[in-house]
């Protein structure tokens, strides 16, 4: 068995370290020399200090408590990190994702480890190919919007009869072409911001808002389109459901505006779009330091089994009621990492043939985290 172990962890494309419990290097596979830059017969019976160098943003070593090895063994318990900058034996700067776990004797939990299991990998080149891929998808969506948004203008002045004079057989291509182009120019723009936020390139400009009044604001917005559907478009201030108490104007969050926008309005956008007849009701609550923003629509719902993965990419529930509605399958995704680059988060509850409230929920200033917080932007401002 000890002759096997060595051959299967040279198998493994990830680097694989095991230590002892006094820090002793007792295995190091072939993927961890090729990362590290150092071979295996001189890592064997070294500290591991002496192979794991890591580095801080400013290139100098990290401290020990900031070390994921020392401190998994202090915790005894498994610890993980993302992006962590070694600096190989030949000093060369390389980002990693690394495991780290304690081996145990025996079963008691407070018992120390016997050594310790690192596992990592290089993920350098994996951010540059996803660099070149956003790039890519980034420059192709805003080069692309420009003549589908041409297109669009002239199908536009094809279906309007104050412009064109169409046989009922034509109107009917123009109306589906016209169709068509606005559902690729929004695919274009959801590529472009999900893009743009998933390479954080969409910084918030955080500013103190007024939670009720941002709310009827957004809903406002949104009472034409909701007209010409005969949909009822509310606000409601608290929560119909809930009974949650109103928003005074002491309720304030700390959010993007223009986030805040769109985060509201795509829920807004889809209650009107997924609900044939009945109503739309915007409100907003505020509990456990917590403001939610809640949009309930009397539309087609949504099935169990649908809703965990509504929130993921390009994630589109397929079936009669919702086939002929046009969507990217990117809004709901876009939403949700737009709340949680801003300490929000993100829920549906829906009854599928009932109706659906998606809500948003962001943390709730006190006065004095106001005060504060107001004070923070103006001296921002004036430098």
């Amino acid at each position: 068995m000890e002759l096997i172990l060595p051959i299967l962890m040279d198998m493994i494309s990830d680097g694989v370290v095991i230590i002892n419990e006094k820090g002793i290097v007792k295995l190091f596979n072939s993927a961890a020399s090729t990362i590290t830059d150092w071979a295996a017969e001189d890592a064997q019976d070294l500290d591991f200090r002496s192979i794991f160098t890591f580095l801080n943003e400013n290139n100098h070593p990290i401290s020990s408590e900031q070390n994921p090895i020392i401190a998994s063994s202090k915790a005894n318990s498994p610890m993980e990190y993302n992006d962590l900058v070694l600096e190989t034996r030949l000093k060369k700067q390389i980002k990693i994702a690394i495991k780290v776990a304690p081996i145990a004797i025996n079963s008691k939990q407070n018992s120390a480890p016997a050594g310790m299991i690192i596992i990592f990998h290089d993920i350098t080149r994996r951010q540059k190919a996803q660099g070149e891929q956003s790039d890519f998808i980034s420059t192709a969506s805003h080069e692309m919007r420009t003549p589908v948004a041409v297109i669009e203008g002239y199908l536009a002045m094809l279906v309007n009869p104050n412009t064109a004079t169409l046989d009922k057989r034509g109107l009917d291509y123009a109306q589906k072409a016209h169709r068509a182009a606005q559902q690729l120019g929004r695919l274009f723009k959801d590529l472009l911001d999900v893009t743009k936020v998933d390479d954080r390139r969409a910084p918030a400009n955080l500013e103190l808002i007024n939670s009720a009044i941002a709310a009827e604001q957004i809903t406002n917005n949104f009472k034409t389109i909701a007209n010409e559907k005969k949909i009822k478009l509310v606000y409601t201030g608290a929560n119909p459901k809930s009974g949650e108490k109103v928003l005074n104007p002491i309720n304030i969050i700390y959010v993007d505006f223009d986030h805040l926008t769109e985060i509201l309005g795509n829920l807004i956008d889809n209650a009107i779009k997924y609900t044939k007849q009945g109503e739309v009701a915007v409100s907003v609550s505020s509990k456990n330091q917590r403001v939610r923003f809640s949009v309930t629509d009397t539309g087609v719902g949504i099935a169990d089994e649908d809703i965990p993965h509504l929130f993921q990419k390009f994630y589109r529930v397929d079936n009669s009621d919702t086939r002929e509605i046009g969507g990217t399958g990117l809004g709901l995704y876009l939403i949700k990492q737009l709340a949680e680059q801003m300490d929000g988060s993100v829920g549906v509850e829906s009854e599928y043939g009932k109706g659906s409230t998606f809500f948003v929920e962001f943390p709730e200033l006190s006065r004095e985290q106001a005060v504060l917080k107001a004070q923070e932007i103006k001296k921002r401002r004036q430098s």
